[in-house]
């Protein structure tokens, strides 16, 4: 699949219209007109065909992750990235970066859920996440609500499959089995990230050691650090948004 592919796919696949794709592309640094677009749109066949190099397809994607999340939390650019023709898939690679250990309640806020008892449940269109390793924490569907209702959310299992970690983009309601976390860094991509840290220490967990509140605070997880010593959220967000697109490219492959 070539670079003008992926962009045609891409495109079609957002649902990013023209003008939109060009402002895009001013975000990441780069100058193109609507003609431009419609160029790198064509097929090779296609006269008027206009070839897309690796460095505009980058600065693509660092303008469609401003687009679709922001700049920077610093107002800094994102680095330069020296491309060569194969390492489009590998620039934000996990070995690319200083890692440090964090306190978990040193980049989330973390809140006790509450339970719905069986009798207590009506069936319904809300989210109710349990303890449970499997349907990203959701045990049931329910037309109930209280305090805990809320969204862009982190579950963490303290009981039944502990130290389990799911990520909640939608409202859903969370029983006391799991622990809620609200990543300080309000980010869709970043909570995804610590997500999957949080997982990674479930081994040290199991019924007769549990993931209470005391222990999920002072509970260690491995993040990338900036050179501050800061988590590097910058690092974090890119890196999940380009395995997404990576997987969305092997779907658009694998339907073409």
């Amino acid at each position: 699949m070539t670079n003008n592919d992926f962009l045609r796919r891409l495109r079609y696949a957002l649902n990013i219209k023209d003008n939109i794709m060009v402002q895009i592309f001013k975000k990441g640094n780069i100058t193109v007109t609507k003609e431009d677009v419609l160029d790198y749109l064509k097929k090779d066949i296609d006269e008027g065909f206009k070839k897309l190099n690796n460095n505009d397809l980058i600065a693509f994607l660092d303008g469609l992750i401003i687009q679709k999340r922001g700049k920077r939390e610093d107002g800094t650019p994102p680095p330069k990235i020296k491309i060569t023709k194969n390492n489009l898939n590998n620039i934000y690679l996990l070995d690319n970066t200083a890692w440090k250990e964090y306190f978990i309640e040193d980049v989330c806020k973390i809140y006790s859920g509450k339970d719905i008892y069986e009798r207590e449940r009506i069936q319904g269109d809300t989210p109710y996440v349990t303890a449970t390793a499997s349907n990203n924490g959701i045990g049931y569907f329910v037309n109930n609500t209280n305090k805990t209702k809320d969204k862009n959310c982190i579950s963490v299992n303290r009981n039944g499959s502990v130290g389990h970690s799911f990520y909640h983009n939608y409202e859903a309601l969370f029983g006391n089995d799991t622990r809620k976390l609200k990543s300080k860094y309000e980010n869709e991509y970043i909570g995804k990230f610590i997500s999957f840290m949080i997982s990674e220490q479930k081994g040290k967990y199991g019924y007769g050691y549990k993931m209470g509140t005391g222990r999920l605070k002072r509970q260690k997880i491995m993040l990338p650090s900036d050179k501050k010593g800061k988590p590097n959220y910058d690092f974090m967000k890119k890196y999940i948004i380009m395995n997404e697109l990576k997987h969305i490219k092997k779907i658009l492959k694998f339907l073409k």
